[in-house]
């Protein structure tokens, strides 16, 4: 696999991306970088990336305020928590006639 499928799989809308900012390949190896690990120091990254650290907090910091990096999180463990399954639902209705009865079965359940 190359390093470009390999950013692709990690930066799912790379070339969305790519096309509508100013990212050189560096940039897009911070974002792979932080996506992999959001609490890498600035030195390690700056290493990983091939940069020193100054002008690598200059990109990270232009990358946040551009909105690229929207935020960082923690991902759970869901063994740990107990929690097996992580569902996503979005419902969309065509019409919808609002009606007691139905809130009344629905809290019967």
């Amino acid at each position: 696999m190359t390093k470009i499928a390999i950013l692709l799989f990690i930066v799912p809308n790379l070339w969305q991306i790519m096309s509508s900012m100013d990212l050189d390949s560096i940039d897009i190896r911070i974002l792979a970088a932080l996506q992999r690990n959001g609490r890498i120091s600035n030195v390690d990254l700056a290493r990983e990336v091939g940069l020193s650290p100054s002008p690598c907090l200059r990109r990270v910091r232009d990358l946040e305020d551009a909105g690229i990096i929207d935020r960082y999180a923690a991902i759970l463990n869901q063994r740990a928590t107990g929690l097996s399954l992580s569902v996503f639902v979005q419902v969309t209705l065509e019409r919808f006639i609002f009606r007691r009865k139905h809130i009344l079965r629905l809290r019967s359940s």
